[in-house]
């Protein structure tokens, strides 16, 4: 799943969805130390004649400019252990000066390479092979040891590599150049590869770390082990130099800005003629020498203080701007300001709380889900939600257009049912399930059936969003109002103890596991309570009845098992196979609606192309994630000559 410190458009959020999941298991560490929440950063620029230096961190020519907002901003909260728990990393921050293993390409799904030189899974063995050329900025290679401590701690962590492994020892250097992880089973290698390579870094110097490895290796009772992570996850790693291996090296922190410098031996060319030799892409126009010399990214305790940078022409590019629509981009930014619009795999969703919510038997009753979706104007609360950047489809599939095009044949993708707008239809479905209809709609209980959506106060485009699907259904008959909740306690009390009617969720992801865990399965509360937003009756087993696959109108049914029909796909290696257990899950989502998908999120990007060359919108590299923060580790950021 989602790395997920921003928000959809790069908004600040508090509730952890993204593609990928959160950096550590959290809810084991959150027993041993405080919690933190979610971050988010944005912004760069750096024609010659932007800005100038000093204590404002404004750019000079030399250097190319970004921000950090969220719980970042701050000079007193930036630190570089990826496992500490109350001042988490910044992905933005945090690559300029450690490299991935690779980079994913949203728009087609492809791992690009950057530290890894190449891999592979054989049945249970993944083995990954580190390209040679990088070193610590105190001129130590990094060797294949850095990359086994880095993914034994993962491990140790109980983090990402704790999913695929049964412990740590599971990982080993089998040779100077490969690392060797025996998988626990057979795993679905496209949720491995999120997992792994998005969300690992080389970040792991012995220097800083080896201790903590030493005693997890001693350690012999799980409580030893618990002790240890809590010690991680409140290590404060301030002063990373000389100890980060990325293309920049941390020069200083001030009360405005952190300012890097280039690291003159980061190895461009190697990671360049590796990328060619793996995917064909020729990155030589770039050159392998940086014609800019610093990275700075300015505090921004707002995203509005992001967006002002930006209309100033201070920022060069990243993400983090609240930009609403083209129009506004054209009369506000500077002229050759790009807004780039980057899949991200997932959409937002309108979600039922079939637990625990006022009217749990209204929304566990398919026939009332897909009436809403006949009544709510989607594309106008995802107007609302997103302005003019995003994609609404109203043929639920539980995926958005990425993963649909990659699965899907055309045939498959036309046999789904459309939700049109239909107030006709919605009455329909409501009248089979009982409902009858005077001045407001009633259940067949007697009671009225009402709708509260919640929202919280920190996020002003929810309730913007909530209000347009509100009026549509009390237009409707169906009274509905929209309950704004202070933002801390929305997303710490509200939404894990299960005390809201119907929110905002997400659905889909960039890979198949994620996707339909994403779509079907939510984690919530003190205990991470794991249940189903589809059942009929929440506590039964998880089963579906739905018309053949392809045949909507067909009076025959079938009945899917969505968990085991999950469980499959998480461990299957075919791709035949992975397409058929696919077209269940998403015929499942299709005919029963377990959520109502708004619309695809999208990463937006900030770019100023006057002054910098970059990849293209239609080429692979040019939908990269994150895609700023991306380019110097692939060589692919240059300014352009006066």
């Amino acid at each position: 799943m989602l790395e997920f410190d921003m928000d959809e458009r790069g908004k600040d959020s508090s509730q952890k969805y993204s593609y990928r999941d959160p950096p550590v298991s959290r809810r084991e560490l959150l027993a041993l130390t405080s919690g933190g929440m979610a971050i988010a950063l944005a912004g760069c620029t750096g024609a010659a004649n932007r800005g100038e230096s000093g204590e404002s961190g404004a750019s000079t020519g030399e250097a190319f400019t970004g921000a950090l907002t969220g719980h970042q901003s701050t000079s007193t909260d930036i630190q570089f252990n990826p496992y500490n728990i109350t001042l988490e990393t910044s992905t933005r921050s945090q690559t300029a000066l450690f490299p991935y293993l690779a980079v994913q390409s949203l728009s087609t799904t492809e791992w690009i390479p950057v530290a890894a030189k190449d891999w592979s899974i054989d049945g249970t063995s993944l083995t990954v092979q580190l390209l040679d050329g990088f070193t610590w900025h105190n001129g130590d290679p990094v060797t294949i040891d850095d990359l086994e401590r880095t993914l034994k701690l993962s491990a140790h962590m109980n983090s990402y590599m704790s999913d695929y492994v049964e412990s740590a020892d599971d990982i080993t250097a089998s040779n100077d150049t490969t690392v060797t992880v025996n998988l626990s089973s057979m795993f679905n290698s496209s949720g491995l590869y999120s997992n792994v390579f998005g969300n690992i870094r080389i970040d792991v110097p012995e220097a800083v770390f080896g201790s903590y490895m030493e005693e997890f290796s001693d350690a012999t009772t799980e409580k030893e082990r618990d002790r240890i992570r809590k010690e991680v996850g409140e290590f404060n790693w301030r002063e990373p130099e000389p100890h980060a291996s990325g293309p920049f090296e941390l020069d200083s922190i001030t009360t405005q800005a952190l300012h890097c410098t280039q690291y003159d031996d980061y190895p461009i060319a190697e990671v360049q003629k590796n990328i060619k030799r793996k995917t064909g892409y020729d990155l030589s126009t770039y050159g392998t020498d940086p014609n800019y010399s610093e990275m700075e990214y300015q505090l921004s305790q707002t995203r509005n203080k992001v967006t002002q940078l930006a209309i100033s022409d201070t920022l060069d590019g990243g993400d983090g701007l609240d930009i609403d629509s083209k129009e506004e981009l054209q009369q506000k930014f500077p002229q050759y300001a790009e807004y780039r619009q980057i899949p991200t795999g997932y959409g937002t969703s309108i979600m039922f709380n079939m637990i625990d919510g006022a009217h749990a038997d209204a929304w566990r009753d398919q026939r009332v889900r897909k009436a809403f979706a006949h009544i709510i104007d989607l594309e106008g609360v995802a107007q609302q939600f997103y302005g003019d950047f995003t994609d609404t489809r109203r043929r639920f599939s539980g995926l958005t257009p990425v993963l649909e095009q990659k699965l899907f044949d055309e045939a498959f993708r036309n046999s789904l049912t459309t939700y049109d707008h239909n107030p006709e239809k919605a009455a329909a479905l409501l009248r089979d399930a009982g409902y009858t209809k005077d001045k407001w709609w009633i259940k067949p209980n007697g009671e009225p059936l009402k709708a509260t959506f919640q929202g919280p106060t920190s996020v002003e485009y929810y309730l913007r969003g909530w209000q347009v699907a509100a009026s549509n259904l009390r237009k409707f008959g169906i009274k509905s109002q929209v309950v704004s909740i202070e933002g801390t306690t929305f997303f710490s009390k509200t939404l894990g103890n299960l005390e809201w009617d119907l929110t905002r969720s997400y659905y889909g992801s960039i890979d198949e596991p994620s996707a339909y865990d994403l779509s079907w399965i939510r984690y919530d509360g003190p205990e991470e309570h794991e249940y189903s937003w589809f059942l009929e009756q929440p506590h039964d087993e998880a089963v579906v009845t739905v018309p053949p696959i392809g045949k909507p109108d067909s009076n025959k049914t079938i009945t899917i098992n969505i968990t085991d029909t999950y469980n499959e796909l998480t461990k299957t290696i075919d791709p035949d196979m992975l397409s058929t257990l696919s077209k269940r899950l998403s015929w499942a989502f299709n005919q029963t609606v377990p959520k109502i998908p708004i619309g695809q999120v999208n990463y937006s990007w900030y770019m100023t192309s006057d002054s910098w060359n970059y990849p293209a919108k239609d080429h692979s590299l040019g939908n990269l994630y994150p895609f700023t923060w991306s380019l110097p580790q692939i060589g692919a950021l240059q300014r352009k000559s006066a």
